[in-house]
């Protein structure tokens, strides 16, 4: 990306804050205005204080002229005073308005993108654990966002300090045409001296954000494996890995504010010299002391939005590599993975069928699931057994279509799973899956994340389904009892009993429960069937479970290895088969009888 490319997405950025735009240009040029207005009201009090007469003498400004002269020498003097105090006053009130809607504008850009790319993120149909890195995702979201905001601020600033030094620039050809080139040739050498001090910019940036995403991933590791790092005592380890990319992120930030300090510093010398040799070589070129003393004014007056201008290049080049990075990700995350169906769906009537569906995760990998055709009928129990990465969970995936097959059709009475609605096929699913996710709230939100116009009625009844009642009611505030991060405070039964009423609780027409069951013991898995048992009626449920002992009553059994269906059947004809299920059963019954 270009810097010209660069400025057009930026500029595309504060397109929704237009009026803003135009609001902050009309108060930063109102404020060059009365500046100007005052600096140059100092020409003539100069020249009175500089003749010892009192008087302002002849001013060039007709309407000024008229009001000098009604009156005496010393009202004028006060008066002009008061303008010029006025002035100041006003231009400050303005600058002040100035600032806040810059504030407010870049708040709001930072918003917009922000969740732009959340809601980008949640519908993309991308899965974040699996295919990218959690870590650089929050990083963009918490912090590369705020710095693109800065950015398009920077360039509404450059706007407006690009006019002030124009407007400006027109006052000092007013006072002294002679000066103005002299002096603009002298700060067109400063320009050039400070753009080449200050060309590492893009590199300093392109370290600074890299610093920033390892950091962020050190911190998500670490958290996410704080139980592990204990364990194997490798506290000082992780520690001295943390303080190492802490160590590159102020490294790469002090680079950073020693080019962002450049400007200001080195503007400021320059201007003392140009100031300098002005009164040295060109003092006389002013026709005058008042004069040179109001071209120096205005001159020293101008260094700040001159500052502000040359400086725009050196912050929008170190911001490159962070504006990059967020359009990468808006785009990434812009065309959704899945394309959305139209066709209306209301309730699995027939079957799900698997025709001849193939899958791989990526296109350079193997394929996890190869050829698989199986038929799923409505309002019976399907069971999907088999040993780990033998493509149960992947079979799962496809049915709630966060996925798509790479060959084949998955089909929902007849349509491909593709051509439907995919927010209405979603809403008549519950899946229940071996890693629970709790969000920090209390038992009570989170069960009825399930369905969010449930009554309190509704969650008992899910509770008492997942065998959950009992023990939520002996927490410390019951229902309202917060579970913690990732429900930390519960036990991992606990959590996946929580999970499971929050399923039941959507009241769902099709049911999926990928190793539901296994943080229970014996004993509230018994009853948790026996409980599912009564809910199921009229409903379809698919179960992945490891213990073949949970599946002895399900309507089909689909025995699952390397990604193909080997088996399929009811418990009792699988058993009688003595095939791949049947060993592994006595195989696990055994095991069991031992333990």
């Amino acid at each position: 990306m270009t810097l010209n490319e660069m400025i057009k997405r930026l500029l595309g950025f504060l397109q929704p804050e237009r009026r803003r735009v135009a609001l902050v240009i009309v108060l930063g040029v109102a404020a060059a205005l009365l500046e100007s207005v005052g600096l140059y009201l100092f020409m003539p009090l100069v020249n009175a204080v500089a003749t010892g007469s009192g008087a302002l003498g002849a001013l060039p400004i007709p309407v000024l002229q008229g009001l000098a002269a009604s009156l005496t020498n010393q009202m004028q003097i006060a008066v002009f005073i008061g303008l010029i105090l006025g002035c100041i006053l006003l231009k400050n009130v303005v600058m002040y308005f100035c600032t806040v809607t810059w504030f407010d504008m870049q708040s709001r850009v930072v918003h917009d993108i922000r969740t732009r790319l959340f809601r980008q993120v949640l519908y993309s149909g991308a899965d974040y654990a699996a295919d990218s890195e959690q870590a650089n995702v929050i990083s963009t979201l918490a912090s590369e966002t705020w710095r693109v905001g800065d950015s398009v601020i920077t360039i509404s600033k450059f706007i407006v300090a690009a006019i002030t030094c124009a407007i400006f620039t027109v006052l000092l050809f007013i006072i002294s045409w002679q000066m103005t080139v002299f002096a603009v040739a002298l700060m067109g050498v400063a320009a050039v001296i400070m753009l080449m001090m200050t060309r590492r910019a893009q590199k300093v940036g392109l370290m600074v954000m890299e610093s920033n995403h390892q950091f962020a991933k050190r911190i998500w590791e670490a958290f996410g494996s704080v139980r592990t790092i204990r364990a194997y005592g490798r506290e000082e380890t992780e520690i001295a890995a943390f303080a190492k990319r802490s160590a590159d992120i102020r490294h790469a930030g002090l680079h950073q504010e020693k080019l962002w300090a450049i400007p200001g510093r080195f503007g400021e010398v320059s201007a003392t010299v140009v100031v300098a040799t002005l009164i040295v070589f060109a003092g006389d070129l002013a026709g005058g002391v008042a004069p040179l003393v109001a071209f120096l004014a205005v001159l020293y007056r101008m260094q700040a939005p001159l500052r502000e201008a040359l400086g725009t290049r050196v912050h929008l080049m170190s911001a490159k590599a962070t504006v990059e990075k967020v359009v990468a990700q808006l785009q990434a995350t812009e065309t959704p993975v899945l394309v959305n169906g139209v066709k209306p769906w209301s309730g699995l009537k027939q079957a799900i069928v698997f025709e001849n569906v193939s899958f791989r995760y990526k296109p350079d990998e193997a394929l996890v699931l190869q050829d698989v055709s199986l038929a799923i009928p409505a309002g019976k129990t399907t069971a999907i057994v088999g040993i780990s990465g033998s493509g149960k969970s992947t079979l799962m995936d496809l049915i709630m279509r966060f996925r798509d097959p790479v060959e084949g059709r998955v089909l929902v009475d007849g349509d491909d799973l593709r051509d439907l609605d995919l927010a209405q096929w979603r809403q008549h699913l519950a899946l229940m899956s071996q890693e629970v996710f709790l969000f920090d709230q209390s038992v009570r939100d989170n069960i009825r994340y399930g369905r969010l116009d449930a009554t309190d009625a509704d969650l008992r009844h899910a509770a008492d389904v997942a065998y959950a009642t009992g023990f939520i009611e002996q927490l410390p505030l019951g229902w309202d009892t917060p579970v913690g991060e990732r429900g930390a405070r519960l036990s991992g039964g606990q959590r996946q009993r929580i999970a499971l009423a929050r399923a039941v609780l959507r009241d769902p027409a099709l049911l999926l429960l990928d190793e539901a069951t296994n943080a229970l013991d014996s004993f509230s898995e018994r009853a948790f069937q026996e409980s599912l048992a009564a809910f199921q009626k009229g409903r379809t449920l698919v179960v992945v479970a490891h213990r073949l002992s949970t599946v002895e009553n399900a309507d089909q059994i689909v025995m699952m290895e390397a990604g193909r269906i080997i088996e399929t059947g009811d418990f009792h004809s699988l058993i009688a088969r003595n095939g791949r299920f049947a060993h592994m059963y006595e195989a696990q019954r055994l095991s069991s009888w031992q333990a």
